[in-house]
């Protein structure tokens, strides 16, 4: 009960549980899904498919100060004995001494962890990222069947949804169509993807309800890849043979619209043969300030065209961003180009819970979140150093803390699975970023057998707590599967 001057006021609007949820898998509205790269390796990581150390260093490298190629440090705390791997160098040590792992992508455990990860923190799914390039090496195509089949077995374990992405990045041109339609036809032949419990279905522009795939990169290059998108379009929403056929999601540039800068003109056509839209914003926007601005004139006006022709709109959110070691001594840069350390701040959340706040008043009710697991420039929302003081080169990787904020290392999965509660209820995001308390804290604010959170004019949430691991002081999100939450709507506390 809150009272008030004026008068109280409590409306008791629904009680959720949360157990064992499963997420439909029939729209992509309302849901959070998060990319999924799945491409570290290690030497020994596979008894066949050996590709050495795989998005951790430069190639034919062992991990050292000179040659990685990733700024973030994961959180290694909860990964299982025997799952980790080390280089012969011997600067991967942690302050107490102890050697400096690095996970692969190829082992099951790890996968698995990764999916539980995004249950127990509310994520829906995972877009499954597939480089065309990539699996043009058999080696490597065989390592990324292997990781999908573990995602699949994950999203079942754990009721999350899966829908495939692929990108064109790099692929020879001629090579492109070829490359997708025969991979697309092995994995629905094959792995019967399309019929698995957990892939992502949603409605196309004819209101046929078909498994959604994603497409990368068109508009990026020049007129010679029009025919290859054209060819591809055509087989997914044309196809002779049901089976194959999608809701295709287009991951195109972020000035798609007006067909300048990053888009190359003369596309429109291939934009408006997709049954949704993806614009790639990383780096569109860097602060706050320029996401309110990015959301008032440019998704705004996205959505009016994109809704005006039965189009849906997916857009990216993203924590942040650093790629200094990817770029460093890269052969294309010359000396001093590269970006620094921590290029695009994450300011402890604020930067991407401005992304949610601001892209939902624009109409946005559904996110592709850029990326769960890159670590190479520095976008993964899986947990990670929380200080410096846990990494193991502190000089050039970076930990949460950088910009002077104390955060746990799941702040960011804890961040995303809160926004997708929000949205979940129908309710509107508060402008300021839930307060996420540190763990110690957690004792003396919980004691009692109910709690009281209050978030600025929105929402009162009553807590019957059994195990408060994901409670808070300002927002309505518990990560064990057990708990009972009752929530309480009331109006402006003007009206209080």
């Amino acid at each position: 009960m809150i009272k008030s001057g004026k008068s109280i006021v409590i409306i008791c609007i629904f009680t959720i549980f949360i157990q064992g949820s499963v997420v439909s898998s029939n729209t992509l509205e309302k849901k959070i899904m998060c990319g999924y790269q799945g491409w570290f390796a290690a030497p020994g990581d596979d008894p066949v498919y050996d590709v050495s150390w795989l998005h951790w260093c430069r190639s034919g490298t062992q991990p050292s100060p000179e040659t990685i190629t990733f700024d973030l440090w994961p959180d290694y705390s909860e990964y299982m004995e025997g799952t980790l791997f080390y280089s012969i160098a011997e600067d991967w040590k942690y302050q107490d001494g102890r050697r400096a792992g690095f996970f692969s992508s190829n082992i099951e455990e790890t996968v698995l962890m990764h999916c539980r990860w995004m249950r127990d923190y509310g994520i829906d799914g995972i877009f499954v990222h597939r480089f065309l390039i990539a699996l043009m090496d058999k080696n490597i195509r065989a390592r990324r069947n292997k990781t999908l089949k573990y995602i699949l077995k994950g999203a079942e374990a754990y009721g999350l949804k899966v829908a495939i992405m692929y990108d064109i990045t790099g692929t020879p041109i001629t090579e492109i169509s070829a490359q997708m339609t025969n991979d697309w036809a092995y994995i629905v032949n094959n792995l019967n993807i399309t019929g698995h419990s957990s892939y992502l279905y949603h409605k196309d522009r004819n209101e046929n309800l078909l498994p959604v795939v994603g497409v990368w990169g068109f508009g990026f290059l020049g007129e010679g890849v029009k025919g290859q998108a054209y060819r591809l379009i055509w087989f997914f929403k044309n196809n002779s043979n049901p089976k194959f056929k999608a809701t295709l999601i287009g991951g195109v540039p972020a000035n798609w619209r007006a067909g300048d800068k990053d888009s190359k003109i003369n596309y429109e056509e291939v934009y408006s043969g997709f049954d949704i839209l993806s614009p790639w914003t990383i780096g569109r926007f860097t602060d706050k300030g320029s996401v309110e601005k990015w959301s008032d004139e440019m998704i705004t006006k996205d959505l009016e065209l994109t809704s005006g022709r039965g189009q849906g709109y997916l857009p990216i959110c993203y924590p942040g961003f650093s790629d200094h070691n990817l770029q460093k001594n890269a052969p294309k840069l010359r000396k001093g180009e590269e970006r620094p350390l921590n290029f695009i701040p994450r300011d402890g959340g604020h930067f991407m819970w401005s992304q949610f706040y601001h892209f939902q008043k624009s109409g946005i009710n559904m996110f592709y979140i850029a990326m769960f697991d890159e670590v190479d420039e520095g976008t993964a929302i899986f947990k990670v150093a929380a200080k410096k003081q846990d990494l193991p080169l502190s000089d050039i990787l970076l930990s949460l803390d950088v910009d002077g904020y104390n955060l746990r290392s799941d702040h960011y999965l804890w961040l995303t699975g809160s926004a997708g509660f929000i949205m979940k209820q129908g309710l509107p995001f508060p402008e300021i970023q839930p307060e996420h308390l540190p763990e110690d804290s957690f004792n003396v604010e919980y004691k009692k057998e109910k709690a009281w959170i209050i978030e600025k004019n929105y929402i009162i949430v009553e807590i019957k707590i059994s195990n408060p691991l994901l409670n808070n002081i300002s927002i309505y999100r518990k990560g064990d599967h057990e708990s009972k939450f009752q929530i309480i709507k009331i109006l402006n506390r003007e009206d209080l």
